[in-house]
């Protein structure tokens, strides 16, 4: 669904502000600036206009949830890309962090929800870039189906097991 979306219709970017780009700290117009801003702008005009009004009327069109300025309603798709670069910034800031703090130098996804998924990839890759100041890169496992087992596995390993010693001292 999100494929489909366009997030510039909810999110508020920085062109939405500003007019243009803001160089002074590097944004370009289409930067996102409030995930679903537009959406909180349109609930917070409407909220204003029930106040002077006097409250909303049943079946009032022109103040109904899920519409735009121009009385257009938000559609699902547009919703569900805004949430998706939502989620996916948040996590790629987060990967980067951990990333920082424990002195890593690659940044590795996996997941059935990011698996097969170009979106979130992309979305992904390019927090990774944004936050390192193209330092670091994200990387995808193609196969990880079972890394949640063999951490498992790893992490409660017999004693002296392994290639060596993996028959001998074995009681």
């Amino acid at each position: 669904m999100a494929e489909r979306g366009d997030n510039t219709a909810v999110d508020m970017l920085v062109g939405d502000i500003y007019g243009t780009d803001y160089g002074k700290i590097g944004l370009t117009s289409s930067t996102i600036a409030s995930s679903f801003g537009k959406v909180f702008k349109m609930k917070r005009q409407a909220e204003h206009d029930a106040e002077d009004d006097g409250g909303l009327v049943n079946g009032d069109r022109a103040h109904s949830r899920g519409h735009t300025e121009d009385g257009r309603t938000f559609r699902a798709e547009d919703m569900s890309r805004s949430l998706l670069y939502a989620i996916s910034n948040n996590i790629g800031q987060i990967a980067y962090l951990q990333s920082e703090k424990h002195n890593l130098e690659n940044i590795y996804f996996g997941g059935s929800f990011i698996r097969g998924h170009r979106q979130t990839m992309n979305t992904l890759s390019y927090a990774i870039k944004f936050w390192s100041k193209g330092e670091k890169k994200a990387y995808f496992l193609r196969h990880e189906g079972y890394l949640g087992a063999v951490g498992v596995f790893l992490k409660r390993q017999p004693r002296n097991w392994g290639r060596r010693n993996s028959i001998e001292n074995l009681q």
